[in-house]
């Protein structure tokens, strides 16, 4: 089960800087269920620094996020 105050606080302390200009792909897939809430943290994090953000997986990825 996932707490939320720990993913929060590693969420915050990630270096996201890290991502700069690069293309990101979030995976969906694992044992263990993820709230909807904690890919949107992740994405709101990642969408500061990333290229782009994509969902799902690498041979058929859904992009949810892109700069030009």
């Amino acid at each position: 089960m996932l707490r939320e105050e720990p993913f929060r606080q590693a969420v915050k302390e990630y270096p996201w800087h890290q991502l700069a200009g690069k293309p990101v792909l979030i995976r969906g897939c694992g044992s263990v269920p993820i709230p909807t809430w904690a890919y949107l943290v992740v994405t709101a994090h990642a969408a500061q620094h990333a290229q782009s953000i994509a969902f799902g997986e690498e041979k058929n990825p859904v992009p949810v996020f892109g700069r030009p």
